[in-house]
């Protein structure tokens, strides 16, 4: 900052008791002009004095500075508010505004993918998943061969499952995807990829748990599996004979560690071991419950085949989990949407495939590998754009 000396023609200066100044005559000046006055006093040090007109400036530029304050932080507060009620109503709008399906919208959360995989399986398909998506990739037939370790290779895709929910119990994300390490298969024609950038998260929401298969079958036709002690008539697979048996051992011991409740009486859901389920629909079971769940996979099977008999092998148990992972997240025994809904709200109608059809049989009429799938892009937009 520069300071620059009054003007000596409009500075007075008085001597101590005395109004004279120096070169002009007090007559000569007039004091609404005057800036202010140099005071010597008896010591003979100089002292400035404000005059009228400085101290009128002085008092304006005070009020000024003061209204000038005042308006400032009024219309700072204003915007504030304004930008508080506009973010508000984006935000309602957002997440609450219904869409198409009747669902809400949801917001964006905290999402993880969670892998079952093979040593040397080929995953580079996990480059094209969005980086929303945090990846667990556990690696089966080699337990501890990083550092998302299992306990042992058994029970299939039922043991890193488990041991991702228990391991992560009290850091969950808001959803988390289970998926097999094939990026698309037989049950699967769809890729990976294209179901986690479908996956409608408010109907995700509002379900807690969504099966990645849309079509019916294998899995959805009825099978009384759970309110006899012998084989179902005309069904010799091992999974009948022992799932009266499993349920038993897994949740009508240790009374008080979350109650299932009676069996269902039927079971039915689409294979095969692939879902989406929400934090809250883990959470919904105690982390004991968990480590209960996983028990039976950490120990040999040899110890179950009194209970289970000599057709329990890992294969089988995988797929006696695989039976009942639906029922464990909340839903009822036979758990099977219908395939329209599945694909237009589950997964936003944005998955078409060519000449895929939604049964069982006719799938199983054509190779899978010839089956093209693709993003409906415009169906996708819309919905990121809910």
């Amino acid at each position: 900052m520069v300071s620059v000396p009054f003007p000596r023609w409009i500075v007075q200066r008085r001597t101590h008791g005395s109004r004279s100044s120096g070169q002009l005559d007090d007559e000569e000046l007039d004091d609404d002009l005057t800036l202010g006055f140099l005071n010597e006093t008896p010591s003979g040090s100089t002292i400035f004095t404000p005059g009228r007109n400085l101290r009128r400036d002085i008092a304006h530029h005070r009020i000024a500075r003061i209204v000038t304050d005042r308006i400032a932080n009024v219309l700072l507060l204003t915007s504030l508010v304004m930008f508080a009620i506009l973010a508000g109503l984006f935000t309602y709008d957002h997440i609450t505004r219904p869409a198409e399906d009747g669902y809400a919208v949801a917001a964006n959360g905290t999402k993880a993918l969670v892998l079952a995989s093979y040593h040397d399986q080929n995953v580079t398909w996990l480059n094209r998943v969005s980086p929303d998506w945090k990846i667990h990739r556990y690696i089966v037939d080699n337990p501890h061969y990083t550092e998302l370790s299992i306990p042992r290779n058994q029970g299939r895709e039922a043991m890193p499952y488990l041991t991702y929910i228990v391991d992560n119990y009290h850091s969950l994300p808001e959803y988390t995807v289970f998926v097999h390490g094939h990026e698309r298969a037989w049950h699967q024609p769809e890729t990976v990829p294209m179901s986690l950038a479908a996956l409608n998260l408010a109907a995700l929401d509002k379900e807690h748990y969504i099966n990645l298969r849309c079509a019916t079958g294998p899995g959805c036709t009825r099978q009384t599996y759970m309110n006899i002690q012998e084989t179902p008539e005309g069904d010799d697979r091992p999974a009948a004979k022992l799932l009266p048996h499993f349920w038993k051992l897994l949740f009508e011991h240790d009374i008080g560690i979350d109650d299932m409740g009676p069996p269902p009486t039927e079971l039915a859901v689409p294979c095969c071991a692939q879902f989406a389920v929400t934090r809250q629909a883990i959470r919904g079971r105690s982390l004991a419950f968990w480590k209960k769940l996983r028990r039976p996979l950490e120990r040999d099977l040899s110890e179950f085949k009194e209970e289970l008999g000599e057709d329990l092998d890992g294969y089988v148990i995988g797929l006696l989990y695989e039976k009942l992972w639906h029922v464990v997240f909340g839903k009822p025994g036979v758990h099977c949407p219908d395939p329209h809904f599945c694909q237009n709200v589950h997964f936003s109608g944005a998955i078409e495939c060519d000449r895929y059809t939604t049964t069982y049989e006719q799938a199983l009429a054509m190779p899978w590998q010839n089956i093209s799938c693709h993003l409906n892009m415009d169906r996708l937009q819309s919905k990121q754009s809910w």
